[in-house]
């Protein structure tokens, strides 16, 4: 049978976290105290939450569902997905069954949540017709929709609290994506990429708190196999840099018009006032001049 496990980083510290009376299970996160994910109890699938031994187990699963999952945790929330009312419904709890909100955005026909900083959620939901990235702050009137202008189809799947990663299918290819709270701010992390690559995606963000990094995977073009990819980048970049690859040059007023053409906060933000217009081209132009330390 398939058992929800915990190492402390060696093959010897293993602890069966499966719980009495469950046919099988699976752990899918952790925050260093705490252990999430689901366990098969009486045939049906149940959200619950470990604490690092298999009897301190946690149910989860709200009242109504048919089942649950949970995929993500931190600090005291845990985000995942309960199946009620015949939908799949984006979920988030603290810590107990009693404690299940609703994510679900309107409109929506299915939705999940997949990871949490323990301020915003971040997953998906199917709107007309296809799955569009998505981020909450604790309810589902909170829904803001990622998707980009031109995607297909889009998914969050890892969050700091301030900006979102996941990835974005546009003409045919997924795209390693980045947010930060908003359709309109984002960036396809993919251009960054050297060489010839397929399709890439962005699964986990994190700071050390001088630089942002991005893990993700994608593929390579010359050795046709799926590699994991990391990006970084100061956390606090050089404002001129608009296209953040190290230097100032006319592609980062092309990429400041085209920012600005679309009215993303990147361009529209430069000087204090939220219109976007001729002052803002000045501030960057004076940003540019200035230069970068």
């Amino acid at each position: 049978d398939r058992h929800a496990s915990l190492w402390s980083g060696t093959a010897g510290s293993w602890v069966d976290l499966n719980p009495a009376g469950a046919t099988w299970s699976e752990a899918w996160d952790t925050s260093g105290t705490q252990q999430i994910g689901w366990a098969r109890v009486a045939g049906v699938i149940r959200a619950g939450l470990w604490s690092g031994t298999a009897a301190s187990r946690v149910d989860l699963h709200p009242a109504g569902a048919t089942e649950s999952r949970a995929f993500g945790i931190s600090g005291t929330q845990q985000v995942g997905l309960a199946w009620v009312g015949g939908l799949r419904r984006a979920s988030l709890w603290s810590g107990t069954a009693a404690s299940w909100v609703d994510l679900h955005p309107a409109g929506a026909t299915r939705s999940l949540a997949s990871d949490t900083s323990g301020t915003q959620q971040i997953g998906w939901a199917h709107v007309g017709g296809l799955d569009h990235a998505s981020l909450w702050s604790g309810t589902a009137a909170s829904w803001v929709d990622l998707n980009p202008a031109g995607a297909t189809q889009s998914d969050a799947r890892g969050t700091s609290g301030t900006q979102q990663v996941g990835s974005a299918r546009i003409g045919g290819l997924w795209h390693a994506s980045l947010w930060s709270g908003t359709a309109g701010s984002w960036e396809d992390l993919s251009l960054a990429l050297t060489g010839s690559w397929g399709s890439s995606f962005a699964t986990s963000i994190w700071s050390d708190g001088s630089n942002t990094f991005i893990a993700g995977y994608g593929l390579n073009g010359a050795t046709l196999r799926t590699e994991a990819l990391l990006w970084s980048r100061p956390l606090n970049p050089c404002y001129a840099d608009c296209d953040r690859n190290g230097e100032l040059d006319i592609f980062d007023f092309l990429c400041f018009q085209n920012s600005f053409v679309s009215g993303e906060p990147y361009a529209c933000d430069c000087d204090p006032d939220p219109v976007c217009d001729i002052f803002d081209f000045l501030c960057f132009q004076n940003a540019f001049v200035t230069g970068c330390s």
